[in-house]
């Protein structure tokens, strides 16, 4: 609880600092915080069109920008009413005395579509992961890709520097499809960076009634690629059928007609045999009342898609506070008519912020504009705000958070203040993944050795031979200061647990840019040495605490299996010995080598387990969670069983896929762990990139352990708690390996 403590009274002292200064910086965080909050709730949870298809990180810079100068609620008031006016319509700020209009919203459910925000954690990026985040009735990249059919064409060769435009015409018709749920036709071009991102840039065009149709569809063609797709994906609410594919690419006068393999489904082939459609929803080859032919594709309706989780309904609302007296009323569902959400924004007044946007922009390399840092402070709260899934075990008050990090931004001049910034919010998260990048002020190298606290002291665990530090060298200090406080400080802007903290800490005291040299004091025996280390690649691994082989006999029918290098090919090869062993000690003091398999040659019963939950979050401020998506490894037992004496090594290295793999070894009782807790930080991490060049990574999901009880924080722990000695270090003794000996024996 102290940090919470420590950071409310540097707001406090913030705050009062501003005071002094003069009103209109206090009154300007004020501004900010109600920009802020509104941001999320409209970016997030409010459905229209319109907010869809902003760039919503120039946004939050125009908007922060824009209320800075507010002078007092009422022009915040009608500042907040033109920013998002264009894109929220029925959107509602209002103060104390001025009470909000009636929430009625044009529609019904007789002609319209209810489009409303389901978030499972959240997406926030191109890249593939397992959150999601979509509309009803408005499919999207994940969507379209679940339910899609679709055959791979090779496109001929074209000019390397020519866009081409690859066209797409099929017959189709479906029944039961109410707009904005329909299938649709696709046609994708695969760009470098995958089938995902293809999904997100082509247009799909939608099929609408029971009769035959031509339907035609177009997708740009980048000059560099040479593999695109054709075919459909179903709706929610109908059934599909579709016939004769066919696929041209060119532009303008000049096209080439490319081959379309089985295109009429008329091959003897069943769909699920064919080598030439893929797909991931339910479809066949039907014989009901093909365009031509004996047959067509038939997909039938997706019952048990997205749109069938919980939602906010039309008419649904969140009535929210802001800043001074200021509230917000926002609407959680739309209707939708003719393809679009109701009501329509004034698409002048839209434009127009779209030209404003537009001038916008995000110098990566420069030390960001205030607009920028309070863009990026705005955002990583409002994330945090809404889809952070451990603020009910961590001891953090998250709104004087956001306090906090708008007084530092706007106090901050540099790209390398502002990291901090930024890093001090990651920090009142508590979250091992949590990790804060700039690649403009970030360290290249490092210096090759491992190190830990060793009887309250700095030692080196591990280096590579040289003239540089030696295994057992105690540091005194780095760069003239002392190492202590280097630790200390690397720990304050470390998060996740303690352990987790000093972990990430240990190995940040010796990385700085490559061309630097680290001027370290050290204790080697009874001398004081000074040694003098450039760093190398950051990528290389840290030096390995075992350097023998990864697989080994440690002692008469005794075995030992490094899960952090051995692949499970070669422990596969070994497991006929390892499972006739008296006992095998595996290391997971780090990072398992997508080895995990093992557990299943040590389960005895078929795992069920569901340990890692991701909320799907349908209202804002994590209020009401609609359910959670659960998952698990859901691993069975497999011949042959490792019979002897097993013990784990690990420690708080061990995070994230290490602690799943650890999770069973504490769940089921396995196996004696010695050693130290895990890093107690488990869950994909969810990465997002932030304007000005930032980046920002936390996790998005919560993971418990096998029992259901908490893991954040905690970790897997011990079963045979074991402290290191530097008598030990330094005689190059591994006291974790000589304890797993002695379980083992006994």
């Amino acid at each position: 609880m102290k940090t919470v403590i420590v950071s409310l009274v540097t707001v406090l002292l913030s705050l009062a600092s501003a005071a002094n200064a003069g009103h209109d910086d206090a009154r300007a965080v004020q501004n900010l915080r109600a920009f802020a909050k509104l941001y999320g709730y409209v970016r997030f949870f409010h459905p229209t069109d319109e907010a869809n298809a902003i760039d919503w990180d120039r946004f939050a810079a125009y908007g922060a920008r824009r209320v800075l100068g507010c002078t007092d609620a009422k022009a915040l008031r009608l500042t907040l009413d033109g920013l998002f006016g264009p894109i929220a319509p029925t959107v509602q700020v209002y103060g104390a005395g001025a009470p909000p209009r009636s929430p009625k919203l044009p529609g019904d459910s007789a002609t319209c579509q209810a489009v409303a925000w389901i978030h499972l954690g959240v997406m926030l990026s191109d890249r593939p992961n397992v959150y999601e985040s979509h509309r009803t009735g408005r499919p999207n990249a994940q969507d379209l890709a679940k339910r899609a059919v679709l055959q791979e064409l090779e496109l001929p060769p074209g000019d390397s520097l020519a866009e081409r435009v690859l066209r797409v015409r099929v017959r189709a018709r479906t029944t039961g499809s109410k707009p904005g749920a329909a299938p649709v036709v696709l046609a994708l071009s695969y760009p470098p960076d995958g089938q995902l991102a293809a999904f997100k840039r082509t247009t799909p065009m939608p099929v609408s009634g029971a009769t035959w149709q031509q339907y035609e569809v177009e997708a740009p063609v980048k000059p560099d690629c040479r593999t695109a797709a054709i075919g459909v994906s179903g709706g929610t609410d109908g059934d599909l059928w579709a016939d004769d594919f066919e696929a041209w690419v060119g532009t303008g006068d000049s096209w080439t007609q490319l081959a379309v393999k089985d295109a009429g489904f008329e091959d003897s082939i069943s769909l699920e045999q064919s080598k030439d459609w893929y797909y991931w929803s339910p479809a066949v080859k039907s014989a009901d009342g093909p365009f031509s032919g004996r047959n067509c594709l038939l997909v039938s309706r997706d019952t048990a898609g997205p749109d069938a989780q919980p939602h906010a309904s039309p008419g649904e609302y969140v009535d929210k506070p802001l800043a001074w007296d200021l509230r917000c009323r926002v609407p959680l569902c739309l209707w939708s008519s003719d393809g679009h959400t109701l009501p329509r924004a004034n698409s002048v007044a839209f434009g127009k912020l779209g030209t404003a946007l537009d001038s916008v922009s995000f110098d990566t390399l420069a030390d960001p504009a205030v607009e920028v840092r309070l863009a990026d402070v705005i955002i990583v709260w409002n994330v945090m705000q809404h889809f952070y899934p451990y603020f009910d075990v961590v001891p953090t008050d998250w709104d004087t958070v956001l306090t906090s990090a708008l007084v530092e931004a706007l106090a901050d001049t540099s790209r390398l203040d502002f990291l901090y910034t930024l890093r001090r919010m990651g920090v009142a998260l508590y979250d091992g993944h949590v990790s804060v990048n700039d690649p403009v002020t970030r360290a290249a190298g490092v210096v090759p050795a491992r190190l830990e606290i060793v009887e309250g002291r700095l030692a080196v665990l591990s280096a590579p031979p040289g003239p540089g530090l030696r295994r057992g060298d105690v540091l005194l200090a780095v760069n003239g200061q002392p190492a202590n406080e280097l630790l200390d400080k690397q720990v304050r802007f470390s998060s996740g647990s303690p352990q987790q903290r000093r972990a990430r800490a240990l190995r940040m005291i010796l990385r700085g840019p490559k061309t630097d040299t680290f001027r370290v004091l050290v204790e080697r025996g009874a001398d004081t040495v000074a040694v003098s280390q450039a760093p190398g690649e950051a990528a290389n691994p840290i030096v390995a605490l075992d350097q023998g082989d990864s697989i080994r006999k440690l002692a008469p029918g005794i075995w030992y299996v490094d899960l952090n290098r051995a692949p499970m090919a070669a422990i596969d090869s070994d497991m006929n010995v390892l499972a006739k062993a008296k006992g095998v000690v595996f290391d997971l003091r780090g990072y398992p080598n997508n080895n995990h398999e093992v557990i299943s040659h040590l389960l005895t019963s078929k795992d069920t387990n569901n340990w890692m939950h991701i909320p799907q979050i349908v209202y804002p401020d994590r209020e009401r969670i609609a359910g959670w998506t659960n998952y698990g490894w859901h691993m069975e037992p497999k011949e042959p069983k490792i019979a002897g004496k097993t013990v784990f090594l690990t420690d708080g290295t061990a995070i994230s896929y290490a602690e799943s793999f650890m999770g069973y070894i504490e769940g089921y009782k396995l196996a004696e762990i010695v050693g130290q807790p895990t890093a107690g930080t488990n869950g994909n991490v969810n990465p997002f990139d932030l304007p000005g060049g930032y980046s920002f990574s936390w996790t998005g999901m919560k993971v418990v352990k096998h029992d259901g009880s908490q893991h954040h924080l905690i970790g897997i722990q011990p079963t045979v708690p074991l402290q290191r000695t530097l008598k030990a270090v330094r005689e190059g003794r591994d006291e974790y390996i000589e304890k797993a000996l002695q379980v083992i024996q006994r």
